[in-house]
């Protein structure tokens, strides 16, 4: 049975989503990751050869996709990143509807990066955005991932910036200061909420 609420985790690269989930998960809540469903596609070794494929080849390793080596040459430019998009979202949207269908639980929360990038929006009941100044997510990006500068810009520029996706958000957390300042504001609203 598919939640009554399902409420949007959205925010740009580095911003703190995932920190903002660990914490909702703390307090009970059911958490899906876009993220890692789809890592989950990827380890299916027939859709990694056809993004490989669509992309003239060369990304494959004996391990699956080399994601560095794909994410350098994609992030590069928009049309590359709407390829990539058209093959794995069919497949991502999918599986989350599964999932949620399945749950059983009455509010469900979703990681999702790209909410507004693949108009995805009116699909949820609330959108709560994750925000974070562009250098502050700049350094948590390029720790992460073990990337440059150049390739964080890359992907930060594919994305809206906060400043488009605020008026559309029901909640705004900002995640510039402490673990427990993070903390406080995410409580705070699950208790208007009444979720906890």
């Amino acid at each position: 049975m598919r939640p009554n609420k399902v409420i949007a985790l959205t925010g740009g690269i580095g911003s703190g989503k995932s920190a903002v989930a660990a914490i909702l998960e703390e307090y009970g809540c059911f958490v899906v990751d876009c993220d890692a469903i789809t890592k989950q596609i990827y380890k299916d070794r027939g859709t990694a050869e056809r993004v490989s494929d669509a992309f003239g080849g060369g990304f494959m390793t004996d391990g699956g996709l080399d994601f560095k080596k794909l994410g350098a040459y994609v992030f590069r430019d928009g049309q590359r990143v709407a390829r990539l998009n058209a093959i794995t979202h069919p497949l991502i949207f999918g599986r989350l509807k599964e999932i949620l269908d399945g749950c059983g639980k009455d509010v469900a929360f979703v990681q999702i990066p790209l909410l507004f990038e693949t108009g995805r929006q009116n699909d949820f009941d609330e959108i709560w955005l994750v925000t974070a100044d562009k250098k502050t997510r700049a350094a948590r990006v390029s720790a992460r991932d073990g990337i440059d500068g150049r390739q964080v810009a890359d992907r930060i520029k594919n994305q809206l910036p906060d400043e488009k996706k605020a008026p559309f958000a029901h909640t705004i957390i900002k995640n510039d200061g402490t673990l427990d300042d993070l903390r406080a504001q995410v409580k705070a609203r699950l208790t208007e909420l009444k979720i906890v």
